[in-house]
This record gives C-alpha cells, sequence and structure tokens, in this order.
C-alpha cells in the first residue's frame, strides 16, 4: 500500500498538490497513516481547484475505496476531473 500511495502523491504533485502539502503527506504516509494521507490529497486538490486527468481519479478512486474512504471525499475529487 505504501508504494501504491507514494505514487499517487507523486502525481498530485504534477497536478499541483503544494510542497508543504506534500512533504506532510509523505510523512503521514511514512508513519502508516494511509487514510488520512489520501483525504489530506484530495482536500488540498479541491480546495486549490486543481485540475486532474481521468487515469489519475480512477487510480486514486480505486485505493481510496480499497482502503474505505468516504464517497464524498472521492465525489470531490471526481469534480476536478479535466476541469
Amino acid at each position: 500500500m505504501k508504494k501504491k500511495l507514494l505514487e499517487i502523491l507523486e502525481t498530485s504533485v504534477k497536478f499541483g498538490l503544494g510542497k508543504a502539502d506534500a512533504d506532510a503527506v509523505k510523512e503521514m504516509i511514512n508513519a502508516g497513516e494511509f487514510t488520512i494521507a489520501l483525504e489530506w490529497i484530495i482536500d488540498q486538490l479541491f480546495e486549490f481547484d486543481r485540475s486532474i486527468d481521468n487515469n489519475f481519479f480512477k487510480q486514486f478512486e480505486e485505493t481510496a475505496k480499497s482502503m474505505g474512504v468516504d464517497e464524498s471525499r472521492i465525489a470531490n475529487l471526481k469534480s476536478l476531473v479535466n476541469k
């Protein structure tokens, strides 16, 4: 799971996740706080209205659902697809 989350983090940075947020998320991942890390990425991309592509969304959605992330949070991310 850690490897998958680090890949998601790397892609999130390409879509505009800031360095400070990326550093915080990496610390969360390294501490085993996987769900919190995913939710943080969602919140930051959504808050800053960053456009993402459908491939990234599908990868993120699959991982988030497997971890039990709330569907409404995933929907926030979906609203950013190809904005």
